[in-house]
């Protein structure tokens, strides 16, 4: 009877454990997928102005070339250099991000968090470089 009684003790204490462990494991997945949303809802924003990076980039180019000997021209120059670099910075950030492996939480949680870091970054970049660029047109 003992015997008995200790086995189903030990059983319930076990599934017990089971149950919390996976009630932690889908907390832990939840707090992931929020944060790789996070960084991905970032990303998502600015990739679309890609384009405009681009266009503006042309343009200033243009521009470049037709004030080459101007007192505009190392501030044309400057800018574009400044997209490029804006440009450069998502594409970089694109290539390295690699989705971090779920098994072990805290450091998928670091890698992320350092990840939205970068992006926010990359975005500032992209947003500011885009509204001198055309903030000095619209000077012109």
């Amino acid at each position: 009877m003992k015997t008995l009684l200790g086995s189903a003790v030990s059983l319930l204490l076990i599934l017990a454990s089971c149950n919390l462990n996976q009630a932690e494991s889908s907390e832990h997945e939840y707090v992931l997928k929020k944060l790789h949303n996070e960084v991905m809802e970032i990303h998502d924003s600015v990739m679309p102005r890609m384009s405009e990076i681009a266009k503006l980039k042309r343009e200033m180019k243009k521009m470049l070339n037709d004030n080459a000997n101007s007192a505009k021209a190392d501030s044309i120059q400057q800018l574009v250099y400044q997209l490029g670099e804006a440009d450069e910075a998502m594409m970089n950030w694109m290539g390295e991000f690699k989705k971090p492996d779920y098994s072990n939480f805290e450091q998928a949680k670091s890698i992320y968090t350092k990840e939205k870091v970068k992006i926010e970054s990359v975005r500032d970049k992209m947003i500011t470089t885009i509204s001198k660029a055309k903030a000095f047109q619209s000077r012109l």
